[in-house]
């Protein structure tokens, strides 16, 4: 990968791993600041700005002297840093879900939305137009949309909403080509795609190693005493906090309006513009102002 293009993605993803651990550390907190404050004056967005501006002097500087052409090797020295962000992601992915964003019913429904739209749209599958449609996300979307309108669903069943939000995301991760991380590519990555390989690295892989944890947690529900213990994990992933329901379905039709036409006027790559909806569907409605407690 080009110089330039793994800043971009370092970027990425350290950002992305600051506003998880900013969103962990502030979930359970009353907010005390004003709109502003918040949004500016928490010691990891300071950080994020600074890493920011310093990551654009760099690859400014790395243009200006002629070393933007220069490559770089994860399985060079930068092995060992990648070596401790897999680590890091075992364990919060796999033992201690601590950096997981806490979703909603509505955050679950638009991402299925937006993974089963663009795989429609894509098609990597021959298959018919209208079983794509009624299977992939016609009666999925009924179902999540039902789950959306009582006042708060039961434990078991927003267990069963989160598990179908995994396998959404965990669909998308094995969609994604990390291999251009390492390979001798003569064409640089472009900045924006790259930070947003980053930043999507991180979160689909966090998702994709607890999917595999939550389908065993899931499985043992059978049991009493795995029911029960899921009663008490699925307030720590699900929130009850909700948007008006026709404000979601406009969210949701926008969301659908940008994969349409990115895809039939080919303006970025597909998977980046998914990528970037995703995490701002799971990452966003939770918390967008003025949400309403069912």
């Amino acid at each position: 990968m080009h110089i330039t293009s793994y800043i971009a993605f370092i970027l990425g993803l350290t950002l992305e791993i600051l506003l998880l651990w900013e969103n962990a550390r502030q979930r359970d907190k009353p907010a005390r600041k004003s709109g502003l404050e918040e949004a500016f004056l928490s010691p990891e967005k300071q950080l994020m700005v600074a890493l920011a501006v310093f990551a654009g002097l760099l690859i400014g500087v790395l243009y200006l002297i002629g070393w933007d052409d220069r490559r770089v090797y994860i399985d060079g020295l930068m092995s060992i840093p990648f070596a401790a962000i897999i680590i890091g992601l075992l364990v919060y992915g796999l033992i201690l879900p601590y950096l997981l964003p806490r979703i909603n019913e509505e955050a679950a429904l638009s991402i299925h939305i937006v993974v089963a739209l663009n795989l429609i749209l894509t098609r990597p599958f021959e298959l018919p137009w209208w079983p794509h449609y009624a299977l992939g996300l016609g009666i999925p979307w009924l179902l999540l949309l039902a789950a959306t309108l009582p006042n708060k669903p039961p434990p078991l069943v927003k267990a069963g909403i989160y598990w179908w939000y995994l396998i959404n995301l965990l669909a998308l991760t094995l969609q994604t080509d990390f291999s251009v991380l390492n390979e001798p590519a003569y064409t640089p990555l472009p900045l924006g795609e790259a930070f947003v390989l980053g930043a999507g690295a991180i979160f689909l892989l966090l998702h994709a190693f607890f999917c595999l944890r939550f389908t065993l947690m899931l499985s043992s529900v059978i049991n009493p005493l795995g029911a029960e213990y899921m009663r008490l994990v699925i307030p720590q992933l699900f929130g009850d906090e909700q948007l008006p329901l026709v404000q979601v379905l406009l969210l949701q039709a926008f969301a659908a309006g940008v994969i349409f036409l990115n895809v039939r006027f080919d303006i970025a790559p597909n998977l980046t513009v998914v990528t970037l909806l995703v995490m701002a569907f799971a990452q966003g409605i939770p918390l967008l102002k003025g949400s309403e407690i069912k």
